[in-house]
């Protein structure tokens, strides 16, 4: 399986990210892009392109990380670049993380709305279409838009494919103003008053998920791969109730889909929660 890390990020993106690499481990040295070309196999052309691109991100952010000087860079350590910043902007810009999540936010969109929506050509998309089914494989999911719902799969292996695609992304810019997951994140912290922020993300990406999902109509199947265990800071019962009194479930056409759903989000927070 490819690195989930990676996966979503255009060419460029990779090799900026592995040129910051490189010069972080030698902060005190500049580095020319003759170095830079033995290392990452590319040309002074393709070096300078991708430093523009870099360059051009610190400015829109008032950082003056890098200093390029005749063909060598520099980074300076004592600023207030944040890798993890650069590395979600890259992934939102991405061409496959925007047609993954075209199709997670309109999951019955159409290949020609997707191409025009994104600015793609025809043969350009379905050549990253191709790239991502490829990746999908192991997920036992497919896109084709053949069917009404590109996004092919078991509903339960769609919500584990793009929890493991999202994590590690920056939770707040992908979900924007939510209420209600405003809403989860106090509960949570009333449940578990000094819960870590990285369980409590783990837990919110699985509620923004399932959010997104009941809300286009699409609900999990069979509840029988989702097997609770007790928790140790609050019943089953007494959980789903306070999830219930939020209006969490309205998503659900009846009593049996809620019921299913309901073991869903109960399951997320339990299985989160285990290795709290």
């Amino acid at each position: 399986m490819q690195n989930l890390e990676t996966f979503l990020l255009d060419k460029n993106y990779k090799s900026i990210l592995e040129i910051i690499n490189q010069v972080s481990k030698q902060p005190t040295r500049e580095i020319s892009f003759s170095e830079f070309e033995d290392k990452l196999s590319i040309t002074k052309k393709t070096i300078k392109t991708y430093l523009d691109i870099l360059l051009d991100y610190c400015d829109q952010k008032n950082l003056e990380t890098f200093t390029l000087h005749k063909g060598k860079l520099k980074m300076i350590m004592d600023t207030n670049f944040n890798i993890f910043d650069l590395y979600h902007h890259f992934t939102q810009t991405s061409i496959k993380y925007q047609i993954i999540m075209s199709i997670f936010e309109n999951p019955q969109i159409t290949f020609t709305d997707l191409y025009l929506d994104l600015a793609l050509s025809k043969s350009n998309a379905s050549l990253h279409i191709k790239q991502i089914n490829h990746f999908l494989k192991p997920y036992q999911c497919k896109i084709s838009f053949l069917q009404n719902r590109p996004l092919q799969g078991e509903e339960h292996q769609i919500r584990f494919l793009y929890y493991n695609l999202l994590w590690g992304l920056n939770l707040d810019k992908i979900t924007g103003p939510c209420p209600k997951l405003d809403q989860i994140t106090t509960l949570l912290l009333e449940i578990i008053p000094d819960i870590t922020y990285v369980t409590l993300s783990k837990i919110k990406l699985g509620f923004y998920i399932f959010q997104v999902a009941c809300k286009s109509g699409y609900f999990i199947t069979s509840e029988k791969q989702f097997i609770l265990q007790d928790s140790p800071f609050i019943t089953y019962d007494d959980f789903f109730q306070r999830i219930d009194a939020l209006d969490f479930l309205s998503d659900c056409p009846d009593l049996q889909t809620k019921q299913k759903e309901k073991k869903v989000v109960t399951y997320i927070f339990y299985f989160v929660v285990q290795t709290y």
